[in-house]
């Protein structure tokens, strides 16, 4: 019976907070995934983000329902890994993400993007971040360009930190082939 009445409670508090705050209010928001946090993940953002085409290769958009879905699984994979041989985790798709500076900081993914993607985080094996690859926007069965980083946290878990691609323009021979950059969203 408790259980009703707060549920009952419940239902008219939420129905009536829809009438107290202006809708012109919630629209003038930013509802977008903030780059170092998940507390804005689950809200719709208009500005989703692109990975440019280049060398054949499609343009890839990636919306806040991919991001949400790749931090869940990744934060999923993480939680199996302390019980994973090491061959299983090299066979795992969240792998470590080294961090390193940019061997050739010109690209044609747009954005301010420093000597490397993290600025602020250690590189090399003393990186705390991890990757996890985002899908392949156009061919379903095979892994896209991009990925979400995920940094760890001093009790053990991780959390989102953003969003790196390649450049898809560079060829196998150009010298920063291996090079991520940080994605941001189209609107910033």
């Amino acid at each position: 019976m408790l259980f009703k009445v707060v549920a009952v409670a419940s239902f008219f508090a939420t129905f009536a907070a829809g009438y107290v705050i202006p809708a012109e209010a919630l629209s003038s928001r930013s509802l977008g995934v903030a780059d170092g946090g998940a507390d804005d993940l689950f809200m719709r953002d208009e500005n989703d983000r692109v990975v440019p085409a280049g060398r054949n290769q499609p343009e890839h958009v990636y919306t806040n329902d991919h991001i949400t879905a790749a931090v869940a699984a990744a934060t999923a994979e993480h939680a199996k890994h302390a019980d994973m041989t090491e061959d299983q985790k090299k066979a795992s798709p969240l792998k470590h993400f080294g961090n390193y500076d940019h061997t050739d900081p010109t690209t044609t993914i747009p954005g301010d993007h420093g000597t490397r993607p993290f600025p602020n985080q250690k590189q090399g094996g003393q990186s705390k971040l991890l990757e996890y690859p985002l899908p392949h926007t156009t061919n379903s069965k095979a892994v896209g360009p991009a990925r979400i980083v995920m940094a760890q946290k001093s009790d053990g878990t991780i959390k989102y930190a953003g969003m790196v691609s390649h450049d898809q323009s560079r060829g196998a021979n150009h010298p920063g082939v291996s090079d991520h950059f940080k994605i941001s969203r189209k609107g910033s």
